[in-house]
């Protein structure tokens, strides 16, 4: 069952699951938190003494959905994520965010970074971004989404789909109305360990290593994987995301 946490007026659901050291996992746009246990994230991180905290992003699933562009601000992204952990008193935690889950983690990088104990950053970097291509394809409406989705999987999971179907579409217009700023100075001044991971066949994969060699952080090269699929090799990110935060948190 789903909590709430209060973030400037919006409601932020969130579920809480195991027993351990706290890690966050925040979800790609167009998904939900459900994906994490569809994909078997759940289970392999639970099992390794994680204590799991599942958010719904402002926009998506059953949090709020707000139509003010402000409110998708990186800034409010990661207040929310720190809304459900002063909900939850938790002081400090790990995070795994992926595409747009990675660019809230970097916004809990700069922000608050007294919050985290480590992070693992997928499918994104803290140069500035052009987001047209993700509005131009949320204008085609839910069936181009998931068209678009596909085409970065080799099989997009048909549960995937049928979330991504089910979306507030102007609420995810919304969110994506500005283009994305250069937050590359503030991530490289921060202390917090870094893990950085894309997919080789991803047109992020470049970037993605350069911001990994400014900020003397570790990088992963998912083979073979284009934007999605990347994540969808649930096995190799789940390994190298333990051994990164098991080492991060024994420095």
């Amino acid at each position: 069952m789903s909590k709430r946490a209060r973030s400037a007026n919006v409601d932020i659901a969130y579920e809480i699951v195991g027993e351990g050291t706290p890690l966050v996992l925040l979800h790609l746009i167009f998904d939900t938190r459900e994906f994490w246990w569809r994909s078997g994230y759940v289970d392999a991180f639970r099992s390794a003494g994680r204590q799991l905290v599942l958010i719904d992003a402002s926009g998506h699933g059953e949090s709020s959905k707000p139509h003010d562009k402000e409110a998708y601000s990186l800034s409010r992204r990661a207040d929310e994520v720190v809304a459900v952990l002063d909900d939850l008193k938790i002081e400090t935690t790990e995070v795994l965010g992926y595409s747009m889950g990675g660019w809230t983690a970097l916004g809990l990088v700069c922000y608050h970074p007294d919050r985290l104990r480590a992070a693992a950053i997928g499918g994104t970097f803290p140069y500035a971004q052009d987001l047209q291509p993700l509005r131009d394809v949320i204008a085609k409406g839910p069936s181009a989404v998931v068209e678009f989705l596909r085409s970065m999987a080799n099989a997009l999971p048909p549960d995937m789909a049928q979330r991504v179907q089910l979306n507030d579409h102007s609420a995810l217009a919304t969110s994506v109305s500005e283009d994305r700023p250069d937050i590359s100075e503030q991530v490289a001044s921060s202390a917090v360990p870094l893990l950085v991971f894309a997919g080789d066949k991803d047109p992020r994969h470049a970037r993605c290593m350069e911001f990994a060699k400014k900020t003397g952080s570790r990088f992963l090269t998912v083979p073979g994987a284009h934007h999605i699929q990347t994540l969808l090799e649930r096995n190799i990110v789940v390994r190298e995301v333990l051994s990164f935060f098991d080492e991060a948190g024994h420095r």
